[in-house]
This record gives structure tokens, C-alpha cells and sequence, in this order.
């Protein structure tokens, strides 16, 4: 029974850093994707810029 105690609490101490961890990682991708869209039209003559990602 002590082993299994443990084993939970280790569990959810180690939760937050990876809430954490994921969260910082979406955000890392949210932000990679906005600056590759920002960035098309600069890439030169010929490359066709992307449809915007939102619908309005």
C-alpha cells in the first residue's frame, strides 16, 4: 500500500511541469505558424501567398 501511495503522489506532483511544459510548447507553435504566414509574402515573386487562416 506504501508503494502504491507514493507512486500517486509522485504522479501528481510532476503534473504542473508538464501543464506547463504543454502549454509552453503550443504556444511556441502558435506563434511559429504566425510568423511563417506573416513572412510569405516576402519570399519573393512566383510563390503564391497562403489563404487566410480565420474565416470571416
Amino acid at each position: 500500500m506504501e508503494l502504491l501511495t507514493g507512486r500517486a503522489v509522485e504522479i501528481i506532483l510532476c503534473l504542473p511541469p508538464l501543464l506547463l511544459a504543454l502549454l509552453l510548447q503550443m504556444s511556441l507553435a502558435v506563434s511559429a505558424a504566425t510568423v511563417i504566414e506573416s513572412g510569405q509574402p516576402f519570399l519573393g515573386p512566383g510563390v503564391v501567398s497562403p489563404t487566410p487562416s480565420c474565416a470571416r
